[in-house]
């Protein structure tokens, strides 16, 4: 077998020309400049204390591109500043008698990237035009083609795709990642972005959430939003966008407002939950026929005791409550002959809540009731107790007894007045009879 010889490697090198000298000593800049190595590289020429521009790295006859790679320190900063790109980086920035970490650690690869920054530190710039108009804004991420490009003061923001938080003015503590991903936010702070256009329109408003395709497409100024599924917050009519509403959750796809569009607080579960005033509460939409919820739900209440509970008045117009009554579900039956007795012992009165346990206080419609632990002394099996939040524990009444003794108290007196009345027949009877 014959011998392998390694192959011979030929080199054509360049040369990189400064043209003029700076006093910028603490500067250094690298020209990429093209070299035949196995494969097309960079081989980088050091041009130590050189001006930081208009420098040519020539390649035969060929120009190659101007100031790929700068290291720049500005007067009285830490520095560490790199800059990778035709126009990258700002070689006039400065902490102006600031701090030494202003307009320092700051990173930028891509063309004009973090072009115009002037004292800002401790910022990535990564993406051509990325963090473009930088001025003051400190420890910003930008990735992507003209990402965070019209940030000024902005800081602590993190922009990941193509456009992201393209007009952020002096917004912080953003996060947007994705494409267009709050697009146009000027001034808003503390959002979190994340898919292609989120939050897209927001512009002022502050601590909102969206995540998915499209998420909260509309919002403009509203605060406190949440929108999680592609198009969660969207409406059909663009004229009914969710522009200023806040604090309101939209979970799924296309679940959000409904017309008119500008709410509060709401809260839409699943695909097109549509919403129609404020703080409202909707799960599912029209197309789903069964819906299940578990745990305890309060209405117009916190922390509920039991499966459903109510503060307030129910109403409804045509339905009716039903119950399971078939024989064929019930077992251990047997006659309930509590009735007319127990009904006279027990003492209607009027009350007013007092405030515990959630319940309302103060100017209140009076009610009638009973009062639980009078009833316990007649029919105990009308009351129990639940652990409460305000006492230790609560006594409850199901008045579910309460018809079925009056009917048998019905009963009791239809045959009172039964036999009365045959008495009374019977009196008569004796009556015409002995005046005969």
């Amino acid at each position: 077998m014959a011998a392998t010889r390694a192959p011979v490697m030929r080199e054509r090198t360049a040369s990189c020309f400064p043209l003029k000298e700076s006093s910028m000593v603490s500067s250094r800049s690298y020209y990429g400049c093209r070299r035949r190595l196995m494969a097309a590289s960079f081989a980088f020429c050091s041009l130590g204390a050189t001006a930081v521009s208009a420098q040519v790295c020539t390649l035969g006859s060929a120009l190659a591109d101007v100031c790929l790679i700068h290291e720049y320190s500005a007067p009285d900063a830490y520095g560490d500043n790199t800059f990778v790109g035709v126009n990258s980086g700002n070689f006039t920035m400065s902490p102006s008698g600031g701090e030494p970490h202003w307009a320092s650690e700051n990173t930028a690869v891509g063309r004009n990237a973090f072009a115009l920054n002037a004292i800002g530190g401790q910022n990535t710039a990564l993406g051509a035009n990325a963090l473009w108009g930088n001025s003051t804004g400190f420890n910003n991420t930008a990735l992507g083609y003209v990402a965070l490009a019209s940030n000024v003061h902005g800081g602590d923001n993190v922009a990941v795709g193509h456009s992201s938080m393209y007009r952020n003015l002096t917004g912080s503590w953003n996060v947007a990642i994705g494409l267009q991903s709050l697009y146009h936010n000027t001034t808003g702070v503390n959002n979190v972005a994340v898919g292609r256009d989120a939050v897209f329109s927001n512009t002022t408003g502050d601590w909102n959430t969206g995540v998915g395709v499209d998420a909260i497409p509309g919002g403009e100024t509203g605060a406190g939003n949440t929108g999680v599924g592609g198009e969660s917050g969207y409406t059909e009519n663009p004229v009914n966008q969710n522009v200023s509403g806040s604090f309101n959750t939209w979970l799924g796809y296309q679940a959000g407002p409904g017309s008119p569009a500008q709410h509060d607080g709401v809260i839409g579960i699943g695909y097109r939950a549509k919403t129609t005033k404020d703080w409202q509460a909707v799960f599912g939409s029209p197309r789903i026929s069964e819906t299940l919820l578990f745990g305890n739900v309060g209405i117009n209440m916190e922390d509920p005791s039991a499966t459903l509970v109510v503060n307030g008045d129910a109403m409804n117009t045509t339905g009716v409550w039903d119950v399971f009554s078939d024989r064929r579900l019930k077992q251990d039956i047997a006659e309930y002959d509590e009735g007319l007795d127990t009904v006279l012992q027990l003492r209607p009165v009027t009350f007013r809540y007092n405030g515990l346990e959630g319940l309302p206080s103060g100017e209140q419609q009076l009610q009638v009731g009973l009062v639980a632990q009078d009833v316990e002394q007649i029919v105990p099996h009308m009351i129990s107790t639940r652990a409460g939040r305000d006492l230790d524990e609560v006594k409850v009444m199901s008045p579910q007894a309460l018809p079925y003794m009056l009917i048998n108290a019905v009963r009791e007196l239809e045959a009172r007045v039964a036999g009365l009345e045959r008495e009374l027949a019977e009196a008569r009877a004796e009556a015409a009879a002995a005046a005969q």
